[in-house]
């Protein structure tokens, strides 16, 4: 919710019907004490909802707070709200929009890493596939094996395709027939040399089929 308020985006959460459907023992959660960030400007004669900024992001003011007037569209609009119909006002508003991405990058939840430090194959979930495939690689046992686990999977962390590269084998564990993040990877940054590992057969991955599977791959490496 805090991100979605600061850079005035729509945020999804994803979930599956595994963690649905499941029940967990857990830790109590922390829930920060914290107040949330008070993001409301005050307008005045001046204001304008849709400035144009480096960030992407305008200030927001809401009516009846300062001595401006506050106009909003869902429609295509120039700096001021109202609609527009100019091909370059469009362009300008679709570039400012996108400019949020660079700051959203920023504040990417980096992926949950297992044994990462001198692997060579490296093994990539997301979801609810983490406590199966970390069960895995532990009973497999072996320094060469590492896993790398994205709570987030957009916008992707910086250099990732850097970090993908420096390992001898990339393995994509998902429980779907296209293998999604891969794809999202590979269109995001170019990187295609990994093996996938996919389950739709409505039952997830069991500990004893993957091991069977990463091992299998693993003599190839």
């Amino acid at each position: 919710i805090e991100m979605a308020d600061e850079f005035q985006t729509p945020i999804f959460l994803l979930t599956d019907q595994y963690f649905v459907d499941s029940y967990y023992n857990v830790k109590p959660f922390e829930i920060s004490a914290d107040e949330p960030k008070k993001r409301i400007s005050k307008s005045d004669e001046n204001y304008k909802r849709y400035t144009l900024t480096d960030s992407g992001i305008s200030e927001r003011a809401i009516p009846g707070h300062g001595t401006g007037v506050v106009k909003v569209d869902s429609d295509e609009h120039d700096e001021h709200g109202h609609i527009t119909e100019s091909f370059e006002v469009r362009k300008d508003m679709v570039h400012k929009r996108l400019r949020k991405l660079k700051a959203l990058e920023k504040k990417v939840i980096q992926p949950i890493q297992y044994n990462t430090e001198n692997a060579k194959v490296l093994l990539i979930g997301w979801g609810s596939t983490y406590h199966t495939i970390k069960e895995a690689v532990e009973e497999i046992d072996s320094p060469d094996i590492a896993l790398m686990h994205f709570e987030q999977v957009y916008p992707l962390p910086e250099k990732i395709e850097k970090t993908l590269e420096s390992y001898d084998q990339v393995i994509f564990i998902e429980n779907n027939v296209t293998g999604q993040f891969a794809k999202l990877i590979r269109k995001e940054t170019g990187f295609n040399q990994f093996k996938q590992i996919l389950k739709y057969d409505g039952i997830q991955f069991s500990v004893e089929q993957l091991t069977e599977e990463i091992n299998k791959i693993m003599e190839e490496v």
